[in-house]
């Protein structure tokens, strides 16, 4: 495994810590793998899908708002966070 994608993987479990963290300070309600309906987990995914969507027209110049490959990644962390987290909540 490179070490970029070790780094990587570290940023998704940090997003994920986070969110936990978020939740035990009453900022968050729930989490992704909170016994909650897979619709509104979905709704979530979606939700961190459709910023992952604005930053790429964003980059290809289609919307108004200047494109940041920082904040793709970003957005792209998250997005592997719920889905890490959601797939880890199911049971196997």
């Amino acid at each position: 495994m490179s070490n970029n994608l070790r780094r990587t993987i570290d940023e998704v479990q940090s997003e994920i810590l986070r969110a936990v963290r978020l939740k035990s300070e009453g900022r968050f309600q729930y989490v992704i793998a909170d016994p909650i309906p897979a619709m509104w987990k979905n709704a979530m995914l979606m939700e961190e899908t459709g910023e992952v969507s604005r930053e790429v027209l964003a980059l290809e110049g289609i919307v108004q708002e200047k494109g940041d490959l920082a904040a793709l990644r970003k957005e792209l962390i998250q997005v592997a966070a719920l889905a890490t987290f959601w797939a880890d909540s199911i049971p196997r």
